[in-house]
């Protein structure tokens, strides 16, 4: 070493200190981005889907509960949550996935919820289906074998 001897260590060495230091990457886990192209009140437009939505549930299904309106609710809300995504990954050119969280995953499970779907619809009137649709089913059957 040819530094003088008042010459501080971090001279010598060629180091920096910690706080000094910048990274060239980022460390640790990503700050989680929160997606959030939606804020209420509702346009017109969003009001009259919203309004369409639970009128076209109801005079579908005119046995829905109390507890199935309310259930309703949240599921037109989601569905207006759902337009907004969609314009906003639109207009952003990007695709926002959040599998469990997602708008139309959220609002599916609300309606399967109330048993509102075609899926559940389909399922239900098996149940009940007459004795003449059992014979039908039984010959073709028969006459398939």
């Amino acid at each position: 070493m040819s530094k003088a001897p008042n010459t501080p260590p971090e001279q010598l060495l060629n180091v920096k200190p910690l706080q000094i230091i910048d990274h060239p990457r980022p460390t640790g886990r990503p700050k989680k981005v929160v997606v959030r192209p939606l804020n209420l009140p509702m346009t017109d437009d969003e009001r009259a889907r919203y309004t369409a939505f639970q009128d076209y549930i109801i005079e579908e299904n005119p046995d829905l509960t109390a507890s199935d309106k309310m259930l309703l609710e949240l599921a037109a809300i989601e569905l207006i949550k759902y337009l907004r995504l969609v314009q906003w990954e639109l207009e952003n050119n990007t695709s926002v996935t959040m599998s469990r969280q997602h708008p139309g995953v959220q609002m599916r499970a609300l309606l399967d919820q109330m048993s509102v779907t075609r899926k559940s619809r389909q399922q239900s009137g098996r149940k009940g289906e007459d004795p003449e649709a059992e014979k039908d089913r039984a010959l073709l059957r028969a006459l398939s074998s």
